[in-house]
């Protein structure tokens, strides 16, 4: 089952780079929960599509891509080590995802810079 969840993933990273949010936010099944990492009103967990989506359009609206380097899964979860970049600068990063049943049900985000990600979510 490791094969699928990571193609899964692999078309998502692919739509957020070509700006596709929309088919970024299909990607996410009812129930998920959005853990974003820092200190501003955007970070924490976000528990609807809704609440996705905004933090999703914040990163999107501060230029925010990424390039997956290597995929690590087991039968429910896909670890992925990228390259992130926000406004030209580029940081290391970690994304877990979580899967229950085939359906993507925990997304959470590490970054060895979470000062960026702090400005990307507020809008500086």
């Amino acid at each position: 089952m490791t094969q699928p969840l990571i193609e899964k993933v692999q078309q998502t990273y692919e739509a957020w780079n070509a700006g596709a949010l929309e088919d970024v936010v299909a990607a996410f099944d009812g129930g998920l929960t959005w853990v974003v990492p820092g200190r501003t009103d955007a970070a924490g967990k976000a528990e609807t599509k809704e609440q996705v989506t905004t933090v999703l359009r914040a990163l999107a609206d501060s230029g925010y891509q990424s390039s997956p380097r290597h995929y690590l899964a087991d039968e429910d979860r896909v670890v992925v080590l990228l390259q992130a970049t926000i406004d030209g600068k580029q940081h290391g990063a970690v994304d877990v995802w979580t899967f229950e049943g085939g359906k993507l049900a925990k997304y959470q985000h590490a970054s060895t810079d979470t000062t960026l990600i702090d400005r990307a979510l507020s809008g500086e």
